[in-house]
């Protein structure tokens, strides 16, 4: 009987030597698994979009700065993105980008001065359209 007894005790003894160390072990995975989920969210997740679409647009002007795209075709595709982003039309969005850049756009048909353009001729008849 005192053999058991000795030996319960040796193993709750050793159990309890052990506790620390466990604790610790579970603590050091958990908290591996918590700095992994954070690293893949951040890197992968959260604020997606706007990184996303930051980096088209850098690729974009990596395209035309090597000669890969025009500098009209990267306009027109700048313009449809930030179409599309913002929700506006793209022909709105082409016109605010050409006054914000110091330009002018003139009413449809009406010149940059005001004055109305001239009527486009019937080819078949000569006469006004």
């Amino acid at each position: 009987m005192r053999t058991m007894l000795a030996q319960s005790t040796n193993a709750s003894v050793a159990f309890n030597e052990m506790l620390p160390g466990l604790g610790l072990m579970v603590l050091i995975v958990f908290l591996g698994l918590v700095t992994v989920f954070m690293l893949r969210r951040h890197l992968f997740g959260a604020g997606k979009e706007e990184s996303s679409s930051v980096g088209v647009m850098a690729d974009l002007r990596a395209m035309r700065d090597c000669g890969e795209m025009t500098e009209d075709e990267y306009e027109r595709t700048r313009v449809v993105m930030i179409a599309r982003a913002t929700g506006k039309d793209p022909e709105a969005v082409r016109i605010a980008s050409i006054r914000k850049q110091g330009g002018a756009v003139a009413k449809p048909g009406f010149d940059l001065t005001g004055r109305p353009l001239p009527k486009p001729k019937d080819p078949d008849s000569g006469e006004d359209v």
